[in-house]
């Protein structure tokens, strides 16, 4: 059986001429939304405000933006970093999720399997917004 795979795209507010935007938390509604109809409920993606309170949720993902000067948006699948800065290459996530996913057929332990019911993300295409009192699935 397949895990399930997790992409968090840790992001931040934008602002242009005055304007705020949360631009990259709509662009991870546009991945969740592509993946999904690629994966269906094997992946989930998940968007965190690196200046939001449930960023506290993520101590080791705060530390390495701090110490290695990580630019938004930091994209990471299955706790592991995949990007920072830039655009989020749709394409290049999708194959390195399937890379993963061919890897877990050859015998890699599931680990989203070992992890109680409610540990395990939203189900696919919908984007999870952590934050510190309860999650909601946009």
């Amino acid at each position: 059986m397949l895990r399930m795979n997790t992409v968090r795209v840790f992001g931040a507010h934008t602002s242009s001429c005055g304007t705020i935007a949360d631009a990259w938390r709509d662009i991870a509604k546009m991945i969740a939304g592509h993946l999904g109809k690629v994966f269906g409920d094997g992946v989930c993606v998940e968007y965190v405000d690196i200046f939001g309170l449930e960023m506290s949720d993520h101590p080791d993902v705060l530390s390495r933006i701090l110490r290695e000067n990580l630019q938004v948006p930091v994209v990471y699948i299955d706790e592991v970093l995949f990007s920072s800065g830039g655009k989020i290459n749709g394409p290049a996530l999708r194959r390195k999720i399937e890379e993963l996913r061919r890897e877990s057929m050859t015998g890699s332990v599931d680990a989203a399997a070992s992890q109680p019911e409610s540990a395990r993300p939203a189900p696919a295409g919908h984007l999870m917004t952590e934050t510190r009192s309860h999650s909601r699935s946009e």
